[in-house]
């Protein structure tokens, strides 16, 4: 899975590639057709690792599949990457170079068949990115010295250069709903309304807890006031969606949370952790709130006998 990531935007594609639905929908959706043409997408598996060195901790997190190819047993892996700084990068193919040239060589530590690995590198971030090869980096290089470039693929899925029909049009409505609200982060207003207006349709998903997820992102990243906040929620039309957020605002209310911070000792955020997971959330969710790492969480929760 995932490296652990720092801000909360990264932190909401991680739990968004996190859910097996909406990881199949995306992959589905945006790897080139003559690579999904090969591969059995819906029984992708996620591999439980990561090609990241620890070089690239600061430039990536990654999210790697495993997915078999149609009618036959063998398997090639497909990475994720989340670019950690959400801007453009000069140099962000050659780092990519660098990731797989790891991925391959920790498969050949571990032994066996080498599988093919196929990156592709999300990026959320506003500014406009033409992602440059590794070749367009030497300028006129002499035909003699061509070969010696390594040269290879990168599916490069650029959020606001989606149009708003592209991701509305996604199979899964949670999905499509989790990159609209990435896409309005930047306009509180317009990510207020839009989240109103497609909450209606998150009502089959009431009991996953991606929903919650969803809620609490927009209420760490809005920074409204409470009673700005009460008025939204009370918009929604969808009554269980409606109580779905409401309890999620009181909780994080509750603990000190909706600026995304925890202050005091330790023992107040042990009680936090407790508290949140029998309210449902996920380990990362948990670590967001209070600050914690996620095996710090997870030896919290084991010690507790909730693991």
């Amino acid at each position: 899975m995932a490296k652990s990531v720092n801000n909360p935007h990264d932190k909401f594609v991680k739990e968004m590639l996190s859910d097996r639905e909406m990881a199949i929908e995306f992959l589905q959706a945006y790897l080139p057709s003559d690579v999904s043409v090969l591969l059995d997408i819906p029984r992708m598996e996620y591999a439980n690792t990561s090609f990241i060195s620890p070089e690239l901790e600061e430039t990536f997190a990654d999210i790697v599949v495993r997915i078999p190819y149609k009618g036959k047993s063998d398997h090639a892996f497909v990475s994720v990457l989340l670019e950690a700084k959400s801007e453009p990068e000069k140099y962000a193919m050659f780092q990519i170079l660098s990731y797989i040239a790891n991925g391959y060589a920790t498969q050949i530590k571990q032994g066996g068949k080498l599988h093919p690995i196929v990156p592709c590198l999300y990026y959320q971030g506003k500014r406009k990115w033409k992602l440059r090869e590794v070749h367009d980096h030497f300028g006129d290089l002499p035909v003699a010295l061509r070969p010696y470039i390594p040269g290879f693929n990168t599916i490069f899925v650029s959020l606001f250069d989606l149009s708003e029909d592209q991701i509305i049009r996604l199979g899964n409505a949670l999905l499509g709903a989790a990159m609209m609200v990435q896409r309005y982060r930047y306009d509180t207003e317009g990510l207020l309304r839009h989240f109103i207006q497609i909450s209606s349709s998150l009502e089959p998903y009431i009991q996953k807890n991606f929903l919650i997820t969803v809620s609490v992102y927009i209420l760490s990243i809005t920074k409204l006031s409470k009673e700005k906040i009460m008025k939204t929620i009370q918009q929604i039309p969808s009554a269980p969606v409606k109580e779905t957020i409401m309890s999620t605002y009181r909780l994080i209310k509750e603990e000190g949370k909706i600026e995304g911070k925890i202050e005091g000792k330790i023992e107040g955020k042990i009680e936090v952790a407790l508290n949140a997971y029998a309210n449902g959330l996920s380990l990362p969710l948990i670590a967001n709130i209070t600050g914690l790492d996620e095996t710090e969480v997870a030896r919290i929760l084991k010690e507790h006998g909730k693991l």
